[in-house]
């Protein structure tokens, strides 16, 4: 379901409201509404963020394939533009979150390793 935006956020204000995060389904509705702002250093903090939130909800997490799949499609979309630290933020925070394992998340593993070896001399 799509949330309705809010207003437009600065760069620093959306950081801000990703880290202040303090629970996945927050973090989901930030991603909701905030998505397209997102640059990639949000995403990355955004992987990080869910990662460190996702233990209570992993079971959760795991069968929201609707909730997931605008997250799942802006990463991908993404993932050309990240540099090397926010590349390994959102691969550990797919890990973290336990839903790597799925075929939902398949094309993005092989975007990410993709991406990875590209910038093997940044890491």
């Amino acid at each position: 379901p799509r949330h309705p935006r809010l207003r437009q956020l600065s760069p620093r204000q959306l950081t801000g409201i990703i880290k202040s995060a303090n629970d996945v389904r927050s973090l989901l509705k930030i991603y909701a509404q905030h998505h397209d702002e997102f640059n990639h250093i949000h995403l990355g903090a955004f992987w990080n963020r869910l990662g460190r939130h996702a233990g209570k909800e992993r079971a959760w997490l795991r069968s929201s394939h609707e909730e997931l799949q605008l997250l799942r499609d802006g990463t991908l979309q993404q993932l050309r533009q990240l540099e090397a630290r926010e590349l390994a933020n959102v691969a550990h925070g797919i890990a973290k979150v336990g839903i790597g394992n799925s075929a939902m998340w398949s094309e993005v593993w092989v975007a990410i390793s993709g991406n990875a070896e590209e910038r093997l001399h940044e890491f």
